[in-house]
């Protein structure tokens, strides 16, 4: 797009460049909506290979990874289709009638890779639609997504674009003779979404788990009654009837069969009675459509937004309160003021534990923030309950669930390691969930301890658990867009524009690559390459920079870092980064390992050496939280490390 140009020849340019003609069609295709008040609307679509195509075309940082992925699955077999919706909205999300709330439909191959699906830029935006828009739609989002499947995904018609049958072919910068297919694999989104995608009753129906047959809501069970069904807070996964997809299609059937032949209050009855609502335009119609195969719940929904743990602390915190215990949201604060955070994160926690925020934690009763907040404090809080609340003997039961659900937290970190076996997961989680309704009794339960427990499952047959924080963060590319598009005319066309062009230029850099200097690094000045120059005398290239990228994450100037040396992980400060005649070295202060009172594998305690000696690199393994006081450090160890 031009730089420094008016309002109407950005509007020009943004028209030409959303028209670009590709192999497989334009970048974006208007589509009509047909509303049920008989009003037609036009929204605007990415073509899905065609932006494929494109962003390989010129995004160099996308084309490595279609690379890579194809380096290691080959095109052989069909790749597998990922697709996930979230609400979003460009305003006050308090605000009554928010006309402006969009609903945002996401994809990506699984053969990406977890690493690469754990990045905004890996994944494709297919069009983002007012909810308003969708609520006059008969059928709502479920046809929504059922249709642009059939259109943008798997296009039957003649010259229609269909990754199943025909499939794509690559260009030739990507593989020379190439053609990649493609199959339905996998629907990931929290539970409303789950609720909308395939016109189930939800969270809050008497059968809130699609997957089950025989799980009730807890609230709403009654055992003298409800005889051969379990509640919500059964944590028994022997006891739970699961659904096939065989079994699933059986009721969605039965209902098309008895829609407008049973009276209209015997429907809603029988529809109580499968856990779905029926329409001739649900998903569920696609005979392509395996639910119990195909859906995933999304871990950090239900853990960390609006989740579990973070409504677990704000009840713990509660209990605290009420028993006068010692530990307090002040204590918390405190705690936390005192470790220091690797410099790509260096969060401000104070507005989480000011006066206001500590109200609004204890009305809610739940840890009020955000999922990215919440799990860069969950290590101390973690540490604090063990450590210091345990011993206190306040609330103890509470406290150690509490220390239970961190621990589930610290596998599902792990998962995108490839790290953590199902059956692990599942004992964890089963722990955790038991410790809780010693704690909390069984009427504290709500369906997401329910959707828990099918997380490891989820694991096992999938192979991954994806995760719904780079797409929370992905969010922010449409919210810039419509926050200040006042005039809903065209607002889908024009914000699906925008979303493509920004979408491209973030492909350009690869932003996957590893073992590299942040930015390509810069000369030094005169006295630091005088330094250099002393280290390395036959050296005549240098470069420094205040950040090096590793698998993890980037490490910046002044990080504590676990690094390998000799065969052995050992810890210190990074003080510097550079290239010396193309060869990468960190200057890092190798601190001693010091004894510590208690035993633990989440600590580690460490004497500060301020003298910083050369290692390569590449041998940095990952940034660390830690306090310091005293010439000593405490450090809290990631769990992968552990």
């Amino acid at each position: 797009m031009p730089e420094h140009s008016s309002r109407n020849y950005q509007y020009k340019e943004r028209k030409k460049f959303a028209s670009t003609m590709t192999p497989f069609g334009t970048l974006i295709v208007s589509e009509r909506m047909h509303l049920e008040n008989g009003a037609v609307h036009t929204i605007a679509v990415q073509n899905p290979m065609a932006i494929l195509h494109q962003s390989m075309v010129e995004c160099e940082g996308f084309r490595c990874l279609i690379r890579d992925a194809i380096a290691e699955h080959g095109v052989g077999q069909p790749w597998h289709l990922i697709v996930y919706n979230d609400g979003i909205s460009p305003q006050d999300s308090k605000s009554a009638h928010d006309k402006r709330k969009l609903v945002s439909f996401y994809w990506a191959f699984k053969e990406y890779g977890q690493r690469a699906l754990s990045t905004e830029e890996a994944w494709g935006v297919l069009a983002t639609v007012r909810l308003s828009l969708l609520e006059k739609y008969k059928g709502g989002l479920s046809r929504f997504t059922r249709e642009f499947l059939d259109k943008q995904f798997f296009n039957k018609t003649a010259g229609g674009n269909d990754f199943e049958t025909t499939g794509m072919a690559l260009p030739p910068m990507v593989g020379t003779g190439l053609t990649l297919n493609a199959c339905l694999w996998c629907f990931v989104a929290d539970e409303p979404a789950l609720k909308d995608f395939f016109m189930i009753k939800g969270h809050a129906g008497l059968l809130p788990c699609i997957l089950c047959s025989n799980v009730l809501l807890h609230r709403l069970y009654d055992p003298t009654v409800h005889a051969g069904f379990i509640s919500t807070a059964c944590t028994d996964w022997m006891a739970m009837k699961r659904h096939t997809d065989a079994s699933i299609r059986v009721l969605y059937l039965h209902l098309a069969e008895q829609h407008g032949l049973a009276e209209p209050d015997d429907f809603k009855e029988l529809e109580l009675a499968c856990g779905m609502n029926y329409s001739v335009f649900s998903l569920m119609a696609e005979p392509r459509i395996m639910v119990a195969s195909m859906l995933m719940y999304d871990w950090p929904h239900t853990y960390v937004i609006g989740g579990l743990l973070d409504n677990e602390m704000g009840s713990l915190m509660q209990e605290f309160r009420r028993l006068r215990a010692p530990t307090s949201y002040d204590t918390l604060s405190a705690i936390v003021g005192r470790f220091t955070f690797p410099g790509r994160q260096r969060p401000n926690f104070d507005r989480l534990f000011d006066a206001a925020a500590v109200r609004s934690h204890y009305a809610a009763g739940a840890f009020k923030s955000s999922a990215s907040d919440f799990l860069t404090l969950a290590p101390i809080f973690a540490f604090y309950m063990k450590h210091v609340a345990l011993p206190q003997g306040h609330a103890q039961p509470m406290v150690v669930s509490m220390i239970a659900g961190f621990d589930v937290l610290s596998l599902l970190l792990c998962i995108r390691h490839g790290c953590v076996e199902p059956e692990v997961l599942k004992g964890a989680i089963e722990h955790h969930l038991r410790l809780f309704k010693a704690a909390y009794g069984p009427d504290a339960f709500v369906p997401k301890h329910h959707y828990a427990m099918h997380l490891w499952w989820m694991l096992y047959i999938f192979g991954m658990l994806l995760s719904s924080l780079p797409l929370e963060r992905l969010h922010k590319i449409p919210k810039r867009y419509t926050r200040e598009r006042r005039n809903t005319q065209s607002y889908e066309v024009g914000t699906i524009e925008d979303i493509t062009i920004k979408q491209l230029y973030d492909r350009r850099e690869n932003w996957l690559a590893v073992n590299v200097l942040v930015g390509g690094g810069s000369p030094p000045f005169k006295k630091m390459r005088d330094i250099l120059q002393e280290l390395y005398p036959t050296a005549s290239n240098f470069l420094v920079a205040r950040a090096f990228k590793t698998r993890s994450g980037p490490v910046v100037c002044e990080d504590v870092v676990f690094f390998l040396h000799g065969g052995a992980r050992q810890c210190g400060q990074v003080k510097l980064h550079c290239s010396v005649d193309g060869s990468l070295i960190s200057f890092i202060e190798c601190w001693e390992l010091a004894p510590v009172a208690f035993l633990d594998t989440d600590i580690a305690r460490y004497k500060i050496c301020p003298n910083p000696h050369a290692y390569p690199s590449k041998d940095i393994l990952t940034t660390l939280v830690y306090s310091a006081a005293d010439g000593f450090a405490t450090v809290l160890v990631p769990p992968l490390l552990r």
